[in-house]
Parts: C-alpha cells; structure tokens; sequence
C-alpha cells in the first residue's frame, strides 16, 4: 500500500500591517517576560529579518539587573512601575526606598555620597569603606521596577541619584541629586539640613 504524500496548502504571507502589530505587541510583551524568553524572542526575530525587535529585545535586556530575571519578577517589577507612573523622580525616589529600604551598606554609601560631594572614586571608597559599586548598583537594581522609565541602557544608573563628573581626570560625585537628597531627607535616611 502506498502512502499519498498530502501537499500542505501553502502558508499566506501575512500583511505588512498585520506584521508591524505582530511586531509591536511582541514588543510590548517583552518587559514582562524572563531574561531567557526574551533572548528566545530576539533568536527568533533574527532569523526572521524583524530587526525592529531584535534590537527592542537587546535594549531590553540592557536595561535589566544582570543576571537572570524570571516572568514573575519581571511582572513585579512593572506593577512596581505602575506604582510610580506619572511621578517626578524624588517621588519615585521615596516609594522605592519606603517599599524597600536601604540595608545598612546601602544607606552607608548614600550618606558617604551626601556628605562629601566632590570626592572621587578612590575617595569615596575609602570613605566608604571598600568597594562600593555592587552597592551603588543595588540602589537602583534592588528596586528596579520603581525606576525602570528613568532609566537608560547607555547610562550609568547611580546618575538617578548622584551628581558624577567625568568630564576631566577621576571620576567624582559631587553630592546627590536635589530630588534625591530631599527623597532621603523625608524618609529620614538623611537628616534635614
């Protein structure tokens, strides 16, 4: 007995339009989906020329904590954002470290920031007392969702809180920013001046 191949009938070719929408609601599924989903997103656009999406899925995981996130923080982290939505940064400032506050390295390395504007790099973490970048990362990541529209794929996340000066020789930190200190201030993580 003979078996009959069957020709599958051939796929249309889907409109210009119905694939911006594709495209565009892939896109904005991406914020709340895992590190490793989004990755397979990006594989998948690749292969099929949707450069638009690829490089939404690369900014995306630009912006991102390193390390993995999973759907269900990724999903935390937006309805942290949907907290925020709309507010200016030192409100968002005081949400974020009212829903999680500062432990006790963060809050050394705010109040080394605060009360020695103008130190370096080098300065700072003697100040501080070792190595500070995790820490200054944390402030940020540790409540990413809050923060999440203020942010910036190219820019270094401590600018959200601090004053920093690359422009000639080391790095420095002239102080924190206006909203933050005044942030900080309210929550009592500073003292009034």
């Amino acid at each position: 007995m003979r078996k009959s191949r069957i020709n599958p009938a051939p796929r249309p070719e889907p409109s210009p339009g119905s694939t911006v929408l594709q495209i565009g609601a892939a896109i904005a599924r991406l914020p709340r989906q895992s590190n490793a989903a989004v990755r397979v997103v990006m594989e998948n656009a690749a292969r099929h020329g949707a450069a638009d999406l690829v490089e939404a899925c690369r900014q995306e995981l630009l912006l991102r904590p390193t390390g993995e996130i999973s759907a269900e923080d990724a999903d935390a982290a937006m309805r942290m954002g949907e907290e925020v939505e709309g507010k200016e940064l030192g409100e968002v400032i005081e949400i974020a470290f009212a829903s999680v506050p500062p432990d006790e390295e963060e809050l050394r390395l705010i109040r080394a920031v605060a009360g020695n504007p103008g130190v370096t790099s080098a300065e700072l973490g003697r100040l501080y007392g070792g190595a500070f970048n995790f820490v200054m990362a944390r402030l940020t990541y540790g409540r990413f969702g809050f923060f999440r529209r203020l942010m910036a794929p190219t820019r270094d996340q401590a600018e959200l809180f601090m004053v920093i000066d690359r422009a000639a020789g080391p790095i420095r930190y002239g102080g924190l920013r206006p909203e933050a200190a005044a942030a900080f201030q309210r929550l009592g993580i500073l003292a009034a001046p």
